[in-house]
């Protein structure tokens, strides 16, 4: 009787040591799973090295489709904004130095298109009032040649039309989802001639305007925006979430606002410029009528 106990003892104690031995490799493997996932994170974020191969960009691009905002809440959370950053910047050094077509790299949408100049797009669902997040690249084909540019670089945002200005600058419009039921809306100008100049002085010294949920419109070199709510001038182009590194400069903030103020902007919820073969200025300044 003894002996049947003594064994029936060894027998759970054999069972429950390989339970806990089965519990210990499991969290070793989920372990090891999340180191894994650590190591592809920080080589897209911290460790990050250009594309030698379509294939390689194509799947730092996926990667940022797919996994989209799964780390938020991870413990080993990653910066999106940074990696997307770096992918964006792979794709424009992957395209400059081979000359590829980007119709053909996979992840890429194509947008707006104006005879040679092309916008494409890709991002992110932030997982938050933002929704998707929208990162352009502006392609120019010259000469038989590719050159590209990161639209991102000064401020997210998909465009949808291009307008030619003149033979060296194009207006490119567009808008992307700012919060809940906001979307902001982009009239950006850039200078294209064997390079791409994104930070073109266009309005006062910044390259673009970016108002909420409105429309842009050109026609016999007026542009003219119309809002469905106003905004406060005197500090919307200090705002950061709008302007970047452009809302530094408060001298600009304010000729933006002496530029486009007019008696009629919080009346009829509009404005309009005029572009000079330059930049944009005040239409109609002197006695600030707007029609």
């Amino acid at each position: 009787m003894k002996l049947i106990i003594i064994f029936f003892l060894m027998f759970i104690s054999c069972k429950q040591e390989n339970s806990n031995s089965f519990q210990k490799n499991e969290k070793e493997v989920i372990k090891l799973e999340d180191k894994k996932d650590i190591i592809i994170e920080k080589r897209y974020e911290t460790n990050f090295k250009f594309s030698t191969t379509k294939k390689e960009l194509e799947e730092k691009i996926q990667y940022v489709l797919d996994n989209q905002s799964a780390y938020e809440f991870s413990d080993f959370a990653i910066d999106l904004d940074v990696v997307i950053t770096n992918v964006s910047n792979d794709i424009v050094n992957f395209i400059n130095t081979n000359s590829i077509n980007p119709d053909s790299i996979k992840g890429l949408e194509k947008n707006a298109v104006l005879k040679n100049i092309t916008t494409y797009s890709y991002g992110y669902w932030s997982g938050g009032t933002s929704g998707f997040v929208t990162y352009s690249i502006l392609v120019v084909k010259k000469n038989g040649k590719y050159i590209a540019a990161n639209l991102a670089e000064n401020i997210e945002g998909k465009y949808d039309k291009i307008i030619k200005l003149n033979s060296d600058l194009f207006l490119f419009l567009g808008d992307d989802k700012a919060y809940s039921s906001a979307r902001f809306y982009l009239a950006y100008v850039i200078k294209i001639t064997d390079e791409i100049d994104l930070n073109y002085p266009a309005f006062i010294d910044r390259p673009f305007l970016n108002f909420y949920n409105g429309e842009y419109t050109y026609n016999n070199n007026l542009l003219k925006f119309e809002t469905e709510m106003t905004q406060n001038l005197k500090d919307v182009f200090l705002h950061e979430d709008k302007y970047r590194k452009f809302a530094k400069d408060s001298i600009s903030s304010y000729k933006l606002y002496e530029m486009i103020k007019g008696i009629r902007y919080y009346e009829n919820r509009n404005f309009i410029l005029r572009f000079n073969g330059k930049n944009f200025e005040r239409y109609d300044k002197k006695d600030e009528i707007y029609f």
